[in-house]
């Protein structure tokens, strides 16, 4: 059998044919070295030889792990590595290169409802962003890279990946190429967010660039005139969050965007479609993080509650109108003499 080593390769070039991204790959194949690693540990060295038995052992040391820290692995790492090894059997029988999938049926376990922990409001918002030195170029730019963040939702990967021409100032909207899944989308970007990419542009982007040895299409570049890379953008995002004691990474402002946007009334599948996520559930979480009250929104929505609130319009309409008609006959007999209660009568309807 084939090493390791080779069957990673053709594990790579699988996904590559299959139009996987480049992060996607690199995390497959990171998490692939640590279930090598321990097949070598258990003296497995041919894969043909992994069965059922042997991956349940894997996923159980997974649950073990600790890092020098005393913390597990986070339930999404777990996932993440799981998920890698059942790929890799997938392509490994599709291959014909075994008889049998081990890994059919594998799961990385149950899974709790959980939400979003950091999702800053719009107090924390405004000071983080408050907090950049605007007298420097680099402070430019990082404002406009927050501003764009907190205005349009990306992940970390789609915003290293912008360029100049994924921008429409005029239109005001953002063009996500190759974005998880490798899709494309366009994403409406607010006035603010687009006034400050112009003034980097325009003010810090074009004296960096002046100091390039060769020109770049990014739209977010370093000191020299290159690409700024995702390590960098996030950890100045960090830095300008520790400034004003917060815990803030690029997928923090992803949520905050996100958690906002469902708070002031944006449609789910809106928010969705922003964000890059075709399943709705994904974003449904967001409903409870902004603490919306869905039992309005089933009152003013849903078809029969909106019957009975048509019907109690009407009911209310009537009323209304008999005791108008009341208070006329009312006012006619007393301009009259009769009818009315100076004359020592009741009126009735």
């Amino acid at each position: 059998m084939e090493s390791f080593e080779k069957v990673v390769e053709g594990f790579q070039t699988a996904l590559r044919v299959r139009n996987y991204s480049k992060v996607s790959v690199g995390h497959y194949v990171m998490h692939l070295k640590g279930f090598f690693a321990y097949l070598e540990a258990q003296g497995v060295t041919d894969i043909r030889r992994v069965g059922k038995p042997i991956l349940k052992a894997y996923q159980l040391s997974l649950r073990e792990w600790r890092g020098k820290d005393g913390k597990p692995y986070s339930w999404r790492t777990v996932m993440g590595k799981v998920q890698a090894v059942r790929r890799l059997f997938e392509w490994l029988e599709e291959a014909g290169k075994i008889l049998v999938n081990p890994a059919e049926g594998m799961v990385a376990g149950k899974v709790g409802d959980r939400l979003p922990r950091n999702v800053l409001n719009e107090v924390q918002m405004e000071r983080m962003l408050e907090a950049v030195d605007l007298s420097r170029e680099e402070g430019l730019r990082d404002r406009a890279i927050l501003e764009v963040f907190y205005s349009t939702g990306l992940r970390l990967s789609e915003m290293k990946g912008l360029t100049l021409n994924d921008v429409d100032i005029s239109g005001g909207v953002v063009r996500v190429n190759a974005g998880k899944g490798e899709k494309d989308r366009v994403v409406p970007m607010g006035a603010t967010a687009m006034r400050w990419v112009k003034e980097y542009v325009v003010k810090a982007r074009r004296h960096f660039t002046q100091k390039a040895k060769k020109a770049t299409q990014s739209l977010w570049v370093n000191h020299f005139g290159g690409p700024l890379s995702a390590i960098l953008m996030e950890r100045m995002v960090k830095g300008y969050g520790k400034a004003v004691g917060l815990e803030v990474t690029p997928h923090v402002l992803r949520h905050t965007f996100a958690t906002q946007l469902v708070r002031n009334g944006a449609p789910v599948e809106v928010v969705a479609k922003m964000l890059g996520h075709s399943d709705l559930k994904t974003v449904h979480k967001y409903t409870r993080v902004a603490g919306v009250d869905l039992r309005k929104t089933q009152a003013a929505t849903h078809p029969r509650e909106r019957d009975e609130m048509e019907e109690a319009k009407v009911e209310v309409t009537s009323i209304k109108g008999r005791a108008l008609l009341e208070a006329r006959h009312t006012q006619d007999g007393a301009s009259a003499g009769g009818l009315g209660t100076e004359g020592g009568y009741t009126h009735e309807l």
